[in-house]
């Protein structure tokens, strides 16, 4: 599990950290606090194909061209960006630079020796980006967004994935619960032979990317959770979005399952409702102690996180509240 994570010179942090992490740990702040950045930082850092995790960092900002620059404090204009985490085994550096207009590269260090060859990534204006050669999928770290626009991994091999490590059963409970009639999910050839993840109700069938921006975003969402095997971490970027008050239940009751998995969760939220959901389904699977809510401030570049454990912050929603407004 990771416990801390340092971060220098990561887009608009110059430095900063989020110490004592939880097995559930809960971002919240104000817009351009930096939250989205831990993430990033999470990604960069905890991913054993740091390269990969570069690339994926800089293509989820698709509305900036040349956006790898900005993954760098000032716009790579200064010096060497890192990320540090700590955890229960090792403290581990990757640092990144611009090794030239086009291209990032990464190294990781442990005790200040390298632990893997040095990796370059290069991108197009596009922000489209080169897999390292001999990357692998990397299962143990996996950045979950539901959002449009966000690099979406196709759902029909999320499913697949999800099925291999046996966690649609939860999924079926929860759509079960949701739709009425709902049978499976199942996928389907369309007239191209290209494969479409489908909801098959007693009414008929129905292409999951139609069924609605809440319900899609649900069933993504639970199915990577599904994925993410016990020791991993999965980052979760505002898991609200375009949520009902009951599929924000349902969502929570998910991100629970999978902690108590074993599966470390850190997410962003500025949803108060969502935070009360994950606290009141802690309390009920007892992971309340392994829960915390990390009150976040960017103050002249310098991150800092405020830590308010489980069982405190389900007596202090109206403090919370107030700092989410």
């Amino acid at each position: 599990m990771i416990t801390r994570i340092n971060i220098a010179r990561l887009r608009g942090i110059e430095h900063g950290e989020v110490p004592s992490l939880a097995g559930l740990s809960i971002l919240v702040g104000p817009n351009g606090c930096g939250k989205s950045s831990v993430l990033d930082a999470l990604l960069i850092g905890a991913s054993p194909t740091p390269g990969d995790a570069i690339g994926r960092a800089v293509r989820r900002r698709v509305e900036v061209r040349f956006g790898h620059a900005w993954l760098r404090w000032r716009g790579g204009t200064s010096a060497e960006m890192e990320v540090s985490v700590d955890g229960i085994a090792a403290f581990d550096t990757t640092r990144v630079w611009q090794s030239d207009v086009n291209a990032l590269t990464a190294v990781t260090l442990r005790g200040g020796v390298a632990v893997s060859p040095e990796v370059t990534v290069r991108f197009d204006p596009d922000n489209n980006y080169q897999r390292p050669a001999g990357t692998r999928d990397a299962p143990f770290v996996r950045l979950i967004e539901s959002a449009p626009g966000a690099m979406h991994a196709p759902l029909p091999a999320i499913y697949a994935d999800a099925r291999l490590a046996g966690g649609v059963a939860f999924v079926d409970d929860v759509l079960g619960e949701l739709l009425s009639g709902y049978r499976r999910l199942e996928i389907l050839s369309d007239p191209d032979n290209q494969s479409v993840l489908y909801i098959d109700r007693e009414t008929g069938l129905v292409p999951v990317a139609l069924s609605g921006e809440g319900v899609a975003a649900l069933i993504r969402t639970l199915l990577e959770l599904a994925m993410c095997r016990s020791g991993g971490l999965a980052l979760l970027e505002e898991p609200e979005i375009h949520q009902h008050p009951r599929t924000l239940r349902l969502m929570a009751q998910g991100i629970c399952q999978a902690v108590k998995r074993g599966v470390q969760v850190v997410l962003t939220t500025h949803s108060l409702e969502l935070i009360e959901d994950l606290l009141f389904f802690a309390d009920r699977t007892e992971l309340l102690d392994q829960t915390a809510v990390h009150l976040v401030r960017l103050r002249d570049h310098a991150l800092t996180a405020t830590r308010v454990d489980g069982a405190t912050a389900r007596f202090q929603l109206n403090e919370i509240g107030e700092d989410l407004r």
